[in-house]
């Protein structure tokens, strides 16, 4: 912990490896300088817009996951062997100043977990048309983390949120299929190569809690983004880099100004320089060194830029800065406003390394045939409400039955699930309207969408469904309704209602100008309310448990609340915190 910065609040803080950035002109130059990274046991985040895939961990994920569906990487089936000498890369092999990274990771174990699961995939393929995957391939996933040692060990953090671009792909993947079948997994497989590769890219940036790793990454990705210290290596004079050729004759266009000019470099270095928010480095060589070791001929002298920054018109011998520590903690996020909802919020409440492998890392968990079942239902209110308020009809029950065959519909379901569900949702939806089409005339707005500033936070949000309080025509004072269905929920994360209905009341308070007087969950599939009390006193600590939960995101505090719930959770395959 050295260097001295004060953060946008004044607050000064001291420099981890989180607050540097390496940028570098080309993806190859970053890549390299990755391995220089990875063999010092630096931590980094590599983000060049592709080489996410040939991290060795995600080799290996790749690789288990390929080995459980026989599908032949690089033309050759991944073997058992295959296995052991990538475990050994990603995880055995790993050591940093204390020790093993993984000093419970075992290969025999891996191997003997992930035959198991082939195992099991093969029990699956066999049976032909009907091979579906139940939950999608997420388990598998889950599954190869646990074999690697992921209910033993914590991964680091690079690792997690490698890990969760991978978990990204397979959800993004699974989004064009109705239902996947172990058949078509090997579709997959080739999403990544062809596709994935070149599109996914570290995802951390986007963490509120700053991972505390060295950011690497091009002059390009860099661009809108700040970081206390910038190093910008490779600034030397060397020959202008031509495009590579192409089958289009040169002289249909001009050569030279898609090759770039010196004031286009100048552009290019001007973007980093202004990346840096206080120490800024340009570093080269005088002598570059082929992959066999032995030097270039050629002697390389500092770019252009250099002298005209600093007058130095050759390179200095290296110096190493030598800094006190500063005592001071490390920077934390708090100086800007970081985007969050009530769903988080719960979340965290609930189970905070829940929230960290889900909203941090962004980890994605199987989707079960009836996902989205509260979702249609909701929708479906909202047309009943929005075409009353145009036309002041109540819809019949043959109305109700033609807006179910248009709008419903569950992407993941069997057809036999659906019409079930469908049925049922139906009778939910005619009981509804004939037991509170008395207060149709009451409503103000349904589906409002509110923001909502929380101590240095922006809460978003979205109320089902705003009421009059009175007959007598005042729209100040409200009542909010929510709708709930538990049918598709898991029991572990059914909402705290109760916490919610009290954030839609300060919301209706501090942003929409209205003074909510009551307050009530709905509960579509049992026709029964229950009734909040949002009371100053209760509101003003259901503010003060927003404000702790967004004080512990932002000052990166996770604590997992392992209980005998745990085997409900969607991480349980990847959690070291539950019990045992």
């Amino acid at each position: 912990m050295y260097g001295d910065m004060n953060d946008k609040k004044g607050t000064p803080f001291s420099l981890s490896y989180g607050d540097f950035a390496i940028l570098t002109r080309f993806r190859k130059e970053a890549a390299k300088i990755a391995t220089y990274l990875d063999d010092a046991n630096i931590p980094f985040v590599l983000d060049i817009g592709a080489g996410i895939f040939d991290r060795p961990e995600m080799v290996l994920a790749l690789s288990s996951l390929a080995y459980f569906f026989d599908f032949p990487l690089q033309d050759d089936v991944v073997s058992e062997t295959d296995l052991l000498q990538l475990y050994s890369q990603a995880f055995t092999d790993r050591k940093d100043e204390k020790g093993l990274k993984y000093p419970d990771a075992d290969a025999k174990s891996f191997v003997d977990s992930a035959r198991n699961v082939k195992a099991a995939v093969q029990k699956i393929a066999s049976k032909g048309k009907n091979d579906y995957l139940q939950l999608g391939l997420q388990p598998y996933l889950h599954a190869t983390l646990k074999a690697f040692g992921a209910d033993k060990f914590e991964f680091e953090d690079v690792y997690n949120y490698n890990f969760a671009v991978l978990s990204q792909a397979i959800a993004d993947y699974e989004s064009v299929w109705r239902r996947l079948r172990a058949s078509e997994v090997k579709y997959f497989f080739a999403f990544v190569i062809n596709y994935g590769a070149g599109s996914y890219a570290d995802t951390s940036h986007n963490d509120p809690s700053l991972i505390n790793a060295v950011k690497l990454l091009t002059i390009h990705r860099a661009k809108g983004l700040e970081f206390p210290v910038v190093f910008l290596p490779g600034s030397v004079n060397e020959r202008t880099r031509r495009s590579q050729e192409t089958f289009v004759d040169d002289n249909l266009y001009d050569r030279a100004r898609y090759d770039g000019d010196k004031e286009d470099e100048r552009r290019v270095y001007y973007t980093a320089i202004t990346r840096s928010m206080k120490y800024f480095f340009m570093t080269g060589s005088a002598e570059r060194r082929k992959e066999d070791g032995t030097p270039y001929k050629i002697q390389f002298d500092p770019h252009d830029f250099v002298y005209e920054l600093t007058g130095q018109t050759k390179f200095s011998n290296n110096t190493a800065i030598n800094r006190t520590k500063s005592g001071f903690d490390e920077r934390k996020l708090g100086s800007e406003l970081f985007p969050t909802s009530f769903t988080d919020l719960s979340c965290y409440k609930r189970c905070a390394y829940d929230y960290l492998l889900r909203g941090i890392y962004g980890y994605q968990a199987g989707v079960p045939p009836a996902f989205g079942y509260g979702t249609r239902l909701h929708n479906i209110l909202n047309i009943i409400y929005q075409d009353y308020i145009k036309s002041k009809k109540i819809p019949d029950e043959i109305n109700i039955e033609g807006l179910f065959e248009k709008h419903f519909f569950l992407r993941y379901a069997t057809d036999t699930i659906t019409a079930a569900l469908k049925a049922g949702g139906t009778k939910v939806i005619k009981n509804y309207v004939k037991l509170n089409q008395q207060d149709f005339s009451k409503v103000l707005e349904t589906e409002k969408k509110f923001e909502l500033v929380e101590n240095d936070a922006l809460i978003t949000g979205q109320i089902d469904l705003l009421k009059k309080y009175d007959e007598h025509g005042n729209v100040k004072e409200v009542e909010i309704v929510d709708f709930k269905s538990e049918r598709d929920d898991n029991p572990l994360y059914r909402t705290d209602y109760e916490l919610q209905l009290r954030l839609y009341a300060i919301a209706c308070l501090r942003s929409l100008g209205l003074n909510p007087k009551q307050a009530c969950v709905h509960h579509l599939d049992s026709g029964t309310r229950d009734y909040v009390d949002i009371t100053e006193p209760e509101l003003k600590q259901a503010s003060a448990a927003m404000d702790d939960a967004i004080s512990n995101i932002v000052d990166g505090h996770f604590p997992p609340k392992p209980s005998t719930s745990c085997d409900n959770c969607d991480w349980r395959r990847i959690c070291v915190h539950k019990p045992k």
